[in-house]
């Protein structure tokens, strides 16, 4: 660690959010040095919090092929993922059981034919626990 990011003996931390709207640092540890001399450390661990929300992300979008959606479950249960055209048609649709955590589904622009779909907006809709969020993905082909 540099000399300035440790001064007056406090360290200053920054967590910067990625993708979904809460973060939770889960342990921190720092140890001490003096010269090649060990003086002590510090250990604070908390135990992995889930998040209480129920949330989604879409990365990239717009995309040019491959669509991530990602999700955040508070707790197991079943979700259900929907992806319609503009026009109202079901394209493809994935209904699974998960634990609590963070998940992921690629989705590679294919109906549930395996048919490559044309260049569009297309809608995805995520239900988990009586709630549901929609939004919109722009394909490009």
């Amino acid at each position: 660690m540099s000399p300035e990011a440790y001064q007056n003996g406090e360290i200053e931390l920054s967590i910067r959010r990625l993708c979904f709207p809460k973060v939770v640092l889960s342990a921190f540890a720092v140890w001490e040095f003096s010269g090649n001399n060990f003086l002590g450390s510090s250990i604070k661990e908390q135990n992995n919090v889930v998040s209480q929300e129920f949330s989604t992300s879409i990365l990239p979008n717009p995309a040019k092929g491959i669509v991530e959606l990602r999700y955040q479950l508070p707790k197991p249960g079943e979700i259900s993922l929907r992806i319609y055209s503009v026009t109202g048609q079901l394209v493809r649709m994935i209904k699974e059981t998960k634990s609590s955590g963070d998940f992921s589904f690629i989705w590679d622009g294919r109906d549930e034919q395996g048919k490559t779909v044309p260049s569009g907006i297309y809608f995805v809709r995520v239900e988990f626990d009586g709630r549901a969020e929609s939004d919109k993905i722009i394909l490009l082909r």
